[in-house]
């Protein structure tokens, strides 16, 4: 079942895409995303049951498509980035 965050994240960005749609935020989804399947967060004090489940990345994904945001796989930087200091 989608949750009211993820339908309120929807109907903004439909609306973000309706108000300026010269403007396009960019967009990125990798495929290994879905591999991370938490069994249990622990969130305010309590084990509690996640948010980040399949059916949401799916749904997310679709609805920015349909909205015609152009989803990529972000560019792969190396360890570099996070060896900087």
């Amino acid at each position: 079942m989608i949750g009211a965050t993820l339908k309120s994240t929807v109907l903004a960005l439909s609306m973000l895409a309706r108000s300026n749609s010269e403007i396009m935020m960019k967009t990125f989804f990798h495929h290994d995303q879905l591999l991370r399947l938490p069994k249990a967060d622990f969130s305010r004090g309590a084990m509690r049951q996640p948010q980040k489940v399949l059916e949401r990345a799916h749904c997310l994904v679709q609805a920015v498509t349909e909205l015609g945001f152009d989803v990529q796989p972000p560019a792969d930087h190396g360890m570099e980035p996070r060896c900087a200091q």
